[in-house]
């Protein structure tokens, strides 16, 4: 069975097409369109200028996807309805759901929070979504603009606050490999708390402070190289800290087979290592799970392969380019 992967939730632009059955997933095509240049100059992503790229961009990464098929052997078509920017995902939305008018093919709506997790599947031929093993399981989706913890931050602003670039959580990630442990503290967020929520907005203020405390201007500008770096490093470990936490406290409150790590942080060194090695100490230890970094971030890929997995569990017998709307606070259930 033929898949077509589209994603534009954000600021990535992407077609990816997947051979899969039952037994086994291969990813044919996994094409990528980046904005970042579009964006680094404002600090973020501005969700008209998104929307316009994904305008421009979705023609040419989907033909270059499809490059080895005929668009008549694709058998479904997998979507990213939501969550995500309203105008980026009307793009990929109304791209995808032209295809499936055009050339009658069943068309599926997914939750892109759900292509994350599928994502860790990719390219792991022994390991099997379906395997009854593997539940069940605590996953925890950490990216730009999601951090959440299921039962089966956003870094940006510090980025700015010290003047590293965008995206944020890369920039804060290799400074930070410069960085010195003990020169500066900072808080763990609700890492005391029992709940398993996450909140950042008290570490981003802390790191606001100190920049104002330490600098004569009371900006970045004024810090040396090596006191942003000292400061990028406990940044990182502050929030690695708390999102390791509460995950392996989860882990083992609820005696799952597998902890899930997914997300464009996932791709993190640092949140990698912390979750493996506090995870073995579990008796008896989960086996972990991760996507490969170049699946960490948006991607069709992942879409398609959540969709093909809905679809053939679904006793849905109708896939009409009707049902599909995009949903920009779409919840994960």
């Amino acid at each position: 069975m033929i898949t077509l992967g589209v994603e534009t939730s954000c600021d990535e632009t992407s077609c990816s097409v997947l051979d899969s059955n039952p037994e086994s997933q291969k990813i044919l095509t996994n094409i990528i369109s980046s904005q970042i240049k579009y964006h680094e100059p404002f600090g973020g992503v501005v969700p008209s200028i998104a929307a316009r790229e994904h305008a421009i961009n979705l023609p040419i990464v989907f033909n270059k996807s499809i490059r080895d098929i005929g668009i008549n052997d694709i058998n479904l078509i997998s979507v990213t309805c939501g969550p995500g920017l309203i105008s980026s995902l009307l793009a990929g939305v109304t791209f995808a759901k032209t295809l499936s008018w055009k050339y009658k093919i069943p068309i599926i709506g997914v939750n892109h929070l759900e292509g994350h997790v599928h994502s860790v599947f990719i390219n792991r031929p022994d390991i099997n979504v379906a395997e009854k093993n593997i539940y069940p399981q605590v996953c925890l989706i950490v990216s730009g603009g999601h951090t959440a913890l299921y039962r089966i931050p956003k870094p940006g602003k510090i980025s700015r606050i010290l003047g590293l670039g965008y995206p944020g959580g890369p920039a804060i990630s290799k400074a930070a490999l410069s960085g010195e442990h003990g020169i500066f503290s900072l808080p763990r967020p609700m890492s005391k708390t029992k709940n398993y929520n996450f909140s950042f907005s008290g570490l981003k203020t802390s790191v606001l402070y100190l920049v104002k405390k330490i600098s004569p201007s009371g900006n970045y500008s004024d810090l040396k190289k090596q006191t942003m770096a000292d400061i990028a490093l406990e940044a990182q470990e502050a929030i690695v800290d708390v999102l390791t936490s509460k995950t392996i406290r989860l882990a083992k409150e609820t005696k799952v087979k597998s902890v899930i790590v997914a997300g464009g942080v996932s791709a993190n060194e640092r949140l990698r290592e912390e979750i493996i090695s506090r995870a073995a100490k579990i008796n008896p230890p989960p086996l972990v799970l991760m996507p490969a970094p170049e699946f960490s971030t948006d991607n069709a890929a992942m879409i398609a392969m959540a969709g093909y997995h809905r679809y053939i569990n679904s006793r849905c017998g109708k896939f009409s380019w009707e049902k599909v709307k995009a949903e920009a606070d779409l919840e994960l259930n």
